[in-house]
């Protein structure tokens, strides 16, 4: 895991960013919960590790620290139990799933039945409505981890989803990063960055030949999408009503056999209006434009000293 680049990111990005619960999902012996305790020493950090030997490392490390829980369970997508391997304090422990994924010799002769919970049945029964960051490292089952935690994902009610991922066809442990996405996606988490990249080390050839085989993922809850969506919807109420047409300016007119372009109706009395606005904001009467009278309005010139056939149609009441 790649918590301090991870740490120094969230500092260095997130305005402010001082969280308030944080869930370790697969502590092994709380080297996460060193770093986010230094990091963070006000925070609640609720720790889960059902491995005895991990376990027992981990109440050691947290021994009177009172803002740490601690829980000797695993987190999954149902509630009941599963069968995990049991090598002491390994990293590598991992709940063990008949779905092709290959095991190392001896991996399976040391394992125990531990219980599951989900993460949403936990949050409901210890009062958490709120998670600020939740980091998950548990060798190949990340993905049933984060559809316990379906409900809270919904609501967007955890902020930051840390998860190891397999980046490599040849990586049959892991989840791929794909699966994840796609599940962290579909509630608006967007990818936040990756850290820790790892190469597969072998003794054949150079590893800098070789891609990317595992790494942490980093999702952040998009909170900028929730004001994509409004905007959209606001628009497509826009575009759905019903638009009035702009008054026309001018109209055509037949008055004694002769033909005069006038001002039309509609355009005196949106001017009209204006006016009279204008006219009570300074406190004096405001001159209206009418079809009889048009030198008392600034937008129609005096036509007094005009003969009446040049004047302008404003002049005439239709």
């Amino acid at each position: 895991m790649s918590n301090s680049e991870i740490i120094s990111a969230l500092l260095g990005a997130a305005d402010g960013f001082k969280p308030k619960v944080i869930f370790d999902v697969g502590a092994n012996i709380g080297q996460s919960l060193v770093e986010y305790r230094n990091a963070f020493p006000q925070c609640g950090i609720f720790c889960f590790e059902p491995v005895d030997g991990s376990y027992e490392g981990l109440v050691k490390r947290a021994s009177g620290d009172a803002l740490t829980r601690i829980y000797k369970s695993a987190l999954g997508s149902q509630a009941g139990q599963v069968v995990i391997t049991n090598r002491r304090t390994s990293t590598a422990n991992r709940i063990v799933v008949e779905d092709g994924r290959p095991y190392r010799e001896g991996e399976l002769n040391t394992t125990k039945t531990i219980d599951v919970i989900t993460g949403d049945e936990f949050c409901r029964a210890n009062g958490v409505d709120h998670i600020d960051f939740v980091k998950i490292d548990t060798e190949g089952y990340d993905l049933e981890v984060l559809h316990g935690f379906d409900g809270m994902l919904r609501e967007k009610r955890i902020d930051f989803v840390q998860t190891e991922c397999s980046f490599s066809p040849n990586n049959l442990v892991h989840v791929p990063y794909e699966k994840i996405a796609a599940q962290l996606f579909q509630y608006g988490y967007r990818l936040f960055g990756f850290f820790g990249l790892s190469r597969r080390d072998d003794s054949v050839g150079s590893i800098i030949r070789k891609g990317v085989h595992y790494g942490d993922a980093l999702f952040v809850l998009d909170t900028t999408l929730d004001g994509a969506q409004g905007l959209q919807s606001r628009s497509a109420d826009v575009r759905s009503s019903p638009r009035r047409p702009p008054p026309r300016l001018r109209m055509t007119r037949n008055i004694y056999g002769r033909t005069f372009t006038t001002l039309s109706p509609s355009f005196i009395r949106q001017i009209n209006g204006r006016t009279r606005k204008a006219g009570r904001v300074r406190g004096r009467r405001s001159n209206t434009l009418r079809m009889s009278e048009p030198s008392c309005h600034p937008y129609v010139k005096s036509t007094a000293s005009n003969p009446w056939w040049t004047r302008p149609a404003a002049t005439f009441t239709g």
